[in-house]
Protein backbone atom coordinates (compact mmCIF):
# COMPACT_ATOMS: atom_id res chain seq x y z
CA UNK A 1 0.00 0.00 0.00
CA UNK A 2 2.27 3.14 -1.18
CA UNK A 3 -0.62 5.35 -0.35
CA UNK A 4 0.04 8.87 1.55
CA UNK A 5 -2.01 8.94 4.57
CA UNK A 6 -2.90 13.03 5.13
CA UNK A 7 -4.97 12.23 8.35
CA UNK A 8 -7.99 10.72 6.32
CA UNK A 9 -8.51 8.13 9.36
CA UNK A 10 -11.69 6.70 7.90
CA UNK A 11 -9.99 6.13 4.73
CA UNK A 12 -7.41 4.41 6.28
CA UNK A 13 -9.58 2.58 8.29
CA UNK A 14 -11.61 1.35 5.33
CA UNK A 15 -8.67 0.41 3.80
CA UNK A 16 -7.37 -1.84 6.86
CA UNK A 17 -10.72 -3.12 7.36
CA UNK A 18 -10.58 -4.44 3.39
CA UNK A 19 -7.17 -5.46 3.92
CA UNK A 20 -8.09 -7.67 6.45
CA UNK A 21 -11.12 -8.83 5.60
CA UNK A 22 -8.72 -10.06 1.84
CA UNK A 23 -11.16 -7.70 -0.45
CA UNK A 24 -9.05 -5.89 -3.22
CA UNK A 25 -7.19 -2.90 -2.13
CA UNK A 26 -8.42 0.34 -3.66
CA UNK A 27 -6.33 3.34 -4.52
CA UNK A 28 -7.50 6.30 -2.86
CA UNK A 29 -6.29 8.42 -5.51
CA UNK A 30 -8.08 7.12 -8.76
CA UNK A 31 -10.08 4.41 -7.50
CA UNK A 32 -8.10 1.90 -8.84
CA UNK A 33 -7.92 -1.77 -7.83
CA UNK A 34 -4.25 -2.86 -6.23
CA UNK A 35 -4.57 -6.33 -5.79
CA UNK A 36 -7.07 -9.31 -6.19
CA UNK A 37 -6.72 -12.50 -4.38
CA UNK A 38 -8.32 -15.68 -5.23
CA UNK A 39 -11.56 -16.89 -3.07
CA UNK A 40 -9.27 -19.95 -1.48
CA UNK A 41 -6.67 -16.80 -0.32
CA UNK A 42 -9.65 -14.89 1.45
CA UNK A 43 -11.04 -17.67 3.24
CA UNK A 44 -7.61 -18.50 4.49
CA UNK A 45 -7.48 -15.19 5.42
CA UNK A 46 -10.68 -14.89 7.06
CA UNK A 47 -10.48 -18.50 9.05
CA UNK A 48 -7.43 -17.67 10.35
CA UNK A 49 -8.50 -14.22 11.53
CA UNK A 50 -11.05 -15.49 13.07
CA UNK A 51 -9.53 -18.64 14.94
CA UNK A 52 -6.70 -16.26 16.24
CA UNK A 53 -9.66 -13.84 17.54
CA UNK A 54 -11.55 -16.90 19.00
CA UNK A 55 -8.27 -17.81 20.99
CA UNK A 56 -6.82 -14.09 21.49
CA UNK A 57 -10.49 -13.76 23.65
CA UNK A 58 -10.04 -17.04 25.10
CA UNK A 59 -6.58 -16.20 26.77
CA UNK A 60 -5.21 -19.14 24.49
CA UNK A 61 -8.13 -22.09 26.56
CA UNK A 62 -8.89 -23.83 23.08
CA UNK A 63 -11.73 -25.60 24.66
CA UNK A 64 -13.53 -21.70 25.19
CA UNK A 65 -12.37 -20.87 21.78
CA UNK A 66 -13.68 -24.08 19.71
CA UNK A 67 -17.56 -23.44 22.08
CA UNK A 68 -16.94 -19.39 20.64
CA UNK A 69 -16.87 -20.55 17.21
CA UNK A 70 -19.61 -23.37 17.46
CA UNK A 71 -17.26 -26.17 16.04
CA UNK A 72 -15.92 -29.63 18.00
CA UNK A 73 -12.88 -29.46 19.49
CA UNK A 74 -11.22 -32.01 17.30
CA UNK A 75 -12.38 -29.89 13.87
CA UNK A 76 -10.42 -26.47 16.03
CA UNK A 77 -7.43 -28.57 16.58
CA UNK A 78 -6.99 -29.44 13.21
CA UNK A 79 -7.61 -26.09 11.82
CA UNK A 80 -4.53 -24.50 14.29
CA UNK A 81 -2.16 -27.22 13.13
CA UNK A 82 -3.23 -26.59 9.41
CA UNK A 83 -2.93 -22.85 9.86
CA UNK A 84 -0.09 -23.42 11.68
CA UNK A 85 -0.62 -21.48 14.99
CA UNK A 86 -0.02 -22.73 18.50
CA UNK A 87 -2.26 -21.85 21.52
CA UNK A 88 0.48 -21.35 23.70
CA UNK A 89 0.96 -17.90 22.05
CA UNK A 90 -2.46 -17.10 23.25
CA UNK A 91 -2.09 -17.74 26.93
CA UNK A 92 -1.98 -15.09 28.92
CA UNK A 93 0.56 -14.43 31.12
Amino acid sequence: MRHHWPGNVRELRNATDRMMLGLPAIDGADGKQLSVRSLDEQMAMLERHLVDEALTSCGGCTAAASELRQVPKRTFYDRLKRLGLAAEDFKLL
